[in-house]
């Protein structure tokens, strides 16, 4: 087994979801202690049975949410190995609520996240540190223009979803566009999204 990951382009067949999150997947599950702070050593980490051992519980409950059935030690380590996997035999595939599991894991929202996964890939990809502070301002500047979108609002105010019925049991509802409107128009458009604003543009 590669001690990293092995990056896929674009359109090929064995890419089944980002190199930069699947990285911080792995990276996770070989040395993530939120107390010890313990980062990447060439040679060394948990291997997939123990870091099975202390995810059993998060991927458990996480995927009890969503109706997945328990998972023994050994169906944890499994599915670790495939979300690592990067070839014919062992191809990578990730749910969301995989995603969710690892968030949980580390006490972040799913978002920050693959945020994060996000930020490893750019540098991977050979970014510069300025275009990629650049673009956490601008991920900023739309959290911000979120942030203005709800002042002045009423709690009784729905702002971010119309509900169209509640019952005991259930709600249907739908998001409400505006406030991810302005998050778009703040960020400023995802093709020009790393740049580099010290360079003359015309």
């Amino acid at each position: 087994m590669t001690e990293g990951v092995l990056a896929r382009k674009d359109h090929d067949p064995h890419k089944r979801f980002p190199n930069g999150l699947k990285a911080t997947l792995k990276a996770i599950r070989k040395f993530w202690d939120r107390k010890r702070k313990t980062d990447f050593r060439p040679g060394v980490g948990r291997r997939p049975g123990a870091f099975a051992e202390l995810f059993q519980a998060t991927y458990n409950r996480v995927g009890g949410y969503y109706h997945e059935d328990e998972r023994s030690i050994g169906a944890v380590r499994a599915a670790v190995d495939r979300l690592e996997g990067s070839g014919e035999e062992l191809k990578s595939d990730i749910s969301f609520w995989q995603i969710r599991s690892f968030a949980e894991f580390t006490e972040l929202p799913s978002s920050l996240l693959v945020l994060y996964g996000q930020m490893v890939s750019y540098e991977a990809q050979g970014r510069t540190r300025v275009e990629i502070r650049d673009f956490l301002s601008r991920c900023r500047q739309a959290l911000d223009a979120l942030d203005e979108y709800t002042k002045g609002k009423d709690d009784r105010e729905h702002i971010f979803h119309h509900r169209f019925s509640v019952t005991e049991n259930e709600m249907e509802y739908i998001a409400l566009l505006a406030g991810l409107y302005d998050m778009s128009v703040a960020f400023g458009g995802w093709g020009n999204r790393l740049r580099d604003p010290g360079l003359h543009r015309t």
